[in-house]
């Protein structure tokens, strides 16, 4: 396989798929709460606490996979996707320059900082720079206490004594790995995004939350007027 198909497939199965899978769960998740109250008062609320606690590894997994840091061993994190781009940049070419600055333009930098003939090893480092470290972010260190002492190694901890955070704060970890999945498309003639910037799987993402909120209207929960905004 040449270095392209390499970096396309990390792209799919890595940083495109885990980028989705919090996407999906956190839908998943805002869908059951919204109706919390009825839930509650359902004789189905054991099911649907059981899917948002599904749901909350779920975000709490794909998150913190997105932003493992690649050392000994290669990952197809937003971490190890940029390195491999760096270190194959020679064989891998970018094919849309202009998807590259836009991403970077959307970032922050200047829309000439970045321009025609830019190497590749300058982009990444600079990609590479503000993924955030979970020893400087209040969020990504919540995320990984969690995942490490209470989802992957469950010790005998109270869940009140480990950091927390919001679904919000969460949320904004996505940042940059969106943007690395934008920029290394770009390179592999992959899109990823609109011109906006936004996910183009975002509508597919929330499908199952549709579906569910279709599930608690057939059981009786919600109203069948209910619709969805």
């Amino acid at each position: 396989m040449s270095a392209i198909d390499d970096l396309t497939g990390i792209l799919r199965n890595g940083l495109a798929s885990d980028i989705f899978l919090a996407m999906q769960a956190r839908n998943i998740f805002v869908k059951i709460g919204e109706h919390a109250d009825q839930v509650n008062a359902s004789s189905f609320q054991p099911v649907f606490a059981t899917l948002q606690g599904y749901a909350s590894d779920a975000f709490v997994l794909a998150i913190t996979r997105l932003l493992d840091r690649e050392r000994n061993y290669p990952l197809q994190s937003a971490h190890g996707a940029l390195v491999f781009l760096k270190v194959h940049a020679s064989e891998i070419p970018p094919k849309q320059t202009g998807i590259v600055q836009q991403a970077l333009v959307r970032l922050g930098y200047p829309a000439d900082a970045f321009g025609e003939g830019t190497e590749t090893a300058a982009i990444v480092d600079m990609l590479i720079a503000r993924l955030p470290h979970a020893r400087e972010n209040v969020a990504l260190d919540a995320l990984k206490t969690l995942r490490d002492k209470r989802i992957a190694h469950p010790e005998r901890l109270e869940a009140a004594s480990l950091p927390s955070t919001t679904w919000e704060s969460a949320e904004t970890l996505l940042k940059i790995p969106i943007a690395a999945l934008a920029i290394c498309g770009a390179y592999v003639s992959d899109a990823y995004v609109d011109s906006e910037g936004r996910l183009l799987a975002d509508s597919d993402a929330r499908i199952a939350a549709f579906a569910t909120l279709r599930l608690l209207r057939e059981v009786g929960i919600v109203d069948q007027r209910t619709f969805d905004a």
